[in-house]
């Protein structure tokens, strides 16, 4: 290890270490005492090199007193630094101290803010009707509101931008099932499995996120083999249309209790998203669970 590293960690333990602590008084700070006696002991060290050089003899008259004065002014002088160097010190303890009050009531203050938070999140949740989608009211809170006991009352971009990044995902593939073209080969069915185990995926994570209660086995439907294939892809389609267009409105209502969330682009296309049915897909249709899609 170099001399120029050990340096680097020496600072790196001089900043970790608290000089002031608000939980101890003044006198039992360690850099109050440590400066006392590094300024006593230099005081203390010239007046003796002074008296050794001068080789003076005790006395009481004005003289002595002017003599010693002049002769021990230096010494004198940095003794007398106590007093600024403990005026100092104690007043950079009381400001620790204010500090420390200052955060325990906004802790105070931060913790009560954050049961009436969730008691209004929990309220406004049931007068929209989303308690039967929503898993775990509490844990839902914090995944939007990561920093609500800081007394920070706004959803985080992160969580918004990781929640638009996974519709978005979810937009793209919903629309590449729709563009894919089902013929009687392989591929294509492969193709559809593809994409409806990445649509599952994005979904899955989503409302695990979010702690929501989505049912994925709605999607999860075919038909008989000796029905039209088409209907297969029709059908997963309508299903998936529908769950994703709930699950979007799910998050929107969630994210409109922060009053300053502004709904992203992704949200409103989400909305805007429509079906559009083939009547020739659903002549005669016989739809049955299928674990292909699971």
């Amino acid at each position: 290890m170099t001399i120029s590293t050990e340096f680097i960690l020496l600072i790196d333990k001089m900043k970790k270490y608290k000089f002031f602590s608000h939980k101890k008084s003044f006198f039992q700070l360690l850099i109050v005492w440590f400066s006392f006696i590094i300024i006593i002991l230099i005081s203390i060290f010239l007046a003796y090199g002074i008296s050794e050089d001068e080789k003076y003899i005790g006395c009481m008259s004005a003289i002595c007193y002017k003599t010693f004065i002049e002769s021990y002014k230096l010494p004198i002088g940095i003794m007398s630094l106590l007093i600024p160097v403990g005026a100092l010190f104690a007043a950079q303890h009381r400001s620790e101290q204010y500090i420390a009050q200052i955060d325990k009531m906004e802790n105070q203050n931060n913790f009560i803010n954050y049961y009436k938070h969730l008691e209004e999140f929990n309220e406004y949740i049931k007068n929209n009707e989303l308690l039967k989608d929503v898993s775990k009211v509490r844990k839902t809170h914090i995944a939007l509101f990561r920093n609500i006991r800081k007394g920070d009352y706004e959803i985080q971009f992160t969580t918004v931008l990781r929640i638009n990044s996974i519709l978005v995902n979810i937009y793209d593939d919903i629309k590449d099932l729709e563009n894919l073209e089902l013929n009687d080969n392989n591929s294509d069915e492969n193709n559809i499995h593809e994409i409806c185990t990445l649509l599952q995926d994005s979904i899955k994570v989503l409302s695990n996120h979010l702690y929501l209660n989505i049912n994925l086995d709605t999607v999860c439907v075919s038909i008989e083999p000796e029905e039209n294939r088409n209907l297969d892809r029709t059908v997963i389609l309508k299903n998936y249309h529908s769950l994703i267009k709930d699950l979007n409105q799910i998050i929107n209502t969630l994210c409109e209790f922060d009053h300053s969330f502004d709904t992203p682009k992704i949200m409103d296309k989400l909305k805007t998203m429509s079906f559009k049915q083939d009547e020739h897909y659903y002549e005669g249709e016989r739809l049955i669970q299928t674990p292909i899609l699971k």
